[in-house]
């Protein structure tokens, strides 16, 4: 493990792997979650960088 409390996220056959690895680590992921946000490290999600980078480009095109 890493300094984190996960493991690394194996790559998984379907989503129900994937469901089933997410609900066993659901503890480690709220601890990390919350650790993330007090520590102000928490990150970026890939949807919220896409909207802002598409209203920042909606920005530049409205003041031009």
């Amino acid at each position: 493990m890493t300094e984190r409390n996960l493991p690394p996220m194996p790559r998984f056959a379907n989503e129900a792997e994937e469901a089933q690895w997410i609900f066993d680590h659901r503890e480690d992921i709220s601890r990390d979650f919350a650790a993330a946000v007090k520590n102000g490290t928490l990150g970026e999600g890939s949807l919220a960088r896409g909207a802002r980078k598409r209203k920042e480009a909606q920005r530049r095109e409205s003041a031009a």
